[in-house]
């Protein structure tokens, strides 16, 4: 979308989308996650991989669960079997804003108020 940015969040519990991890709440400020703008984290897995290394490093490799809060990044202090992997959904239409889970971060979508 115009005007929007791939932003990771910077605080766990997981941010329920970028403008949170602009340090803007999702209620107030000039940012917002769009829920439709995340589908270009799914829609390309190789794609979806590339992009959360990118944000996170992905030290455990890209693999694959199922949960609204994906694509998302388990963070390396769990002891996990997932820790430190970048989970990116098989059949997920489309992640949700208000989706979290306390182990992760997100690669959200952070675009001003009120832009198309």
């Amino acid at each position: 979308s115009p005007g929007a940015s791939q932003t990771p969040s910077s605080t766990r519990p997981a941010s329920p989308g970028a403008a949170e991890g602009k340090g803007l709440p999702l209620t107030a400020g000039s940012y917002e996650c769009v829920a439709e703008d995340l589908g270009f984290l799914t829609s390309d897995r190789q794609g979806s991989c590339h992009l959360l290394q990118s944000a996170f490093g992905c030290e455990g490799g890209c693999g694959n669960q199922e949960g609204p809060e994906l694509p998302a990044y388990v963070s390396g202090s769990t002891k996990s079997l997932t820790a430190q992997q970048c989970l990116i959904p098989n059949n997920l239409p489309v992640p949700k804003c208000e989706a979290q889970h306390v182990l992760t971060q997100r690669l959200c979508v952070c675009r001003k108020r009120g832009s198309p």
